[in-house]
Protein backbone atom coordinates (compact mmCIF):
# COMPACT_ATOMS: atom_id res chain seq x y z
CA UNK A 1 0.00 0.00 0.00
CA UNK A 2 1.15 3.50 -0.43
CA UNK A 3 0.06 6.69 1.77
CA UNK A 4 -1.24 9.93 -0.24
CA UNK A 5 1.22 12.80 0.71
CA UNK A 6 -0.50 15.75 -1.48
CA UNK A 7 -3.40 16.51 -3.57
CA UNK A 8 -3.19 18.75 -6.58
CA UNK A 9 -6.82 19.97 -8.43
CA UNK A 10 -5.52 21.25 -11.79
CA UNK A 11 -8.00 23.18 -13.64
CA UNK A 12 -10.30 24.28 -11.05
CA UNK A 13 -12.89 25.85 -12.87
CA UNK A 14 -16.30 26.16 -12.90
CA UNK A 15 -16.45 22.36 -12.25
CA UNK A 16 -13.34 22.03 -10.62
CA UNK A 17 -13.15 24.61 -8.38
CA UNK A 18 -16.69 23.69 -5.75
CA UNK A 19 -15.46 19.81 -6.13
CA UNK A 20 -11.94 20.29 -5.18
CA UNK A 21 -13.32 22.55 -2.32
CA UNK A 22 -15.80 20.18 -1.07
CA UNK A 23 -13.07 17.30 -0.91
CA UNK A 24 -10.63 20.04 0.90
CA UNK A 25 -13.49 20.56 3.52
CA UNK A 26 -14.36 16.67 4.11
CA UNK A 27 -10.36 15.97 3.61
CA UNK A 28 -8.29 18.23 5.77
CA UNK A 29 -5.74 16.20 5.63
CA UNK A 30 -3.52 15.31 3.13
CA UNK A 31 -3.01 19.14 2.10
CA UNK A 32 -4.54 20.47 -1.01
CA UNK A 33 -3.04 22.73 -4.08
CA UNK A 34 -4.96 24.45 -6.30
CA UNK A 35 -3.89 24.96 -9.75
Amino acid sequence: MFQIKKISCIGAGYVGGPTCSVIASILPVPPMTFI
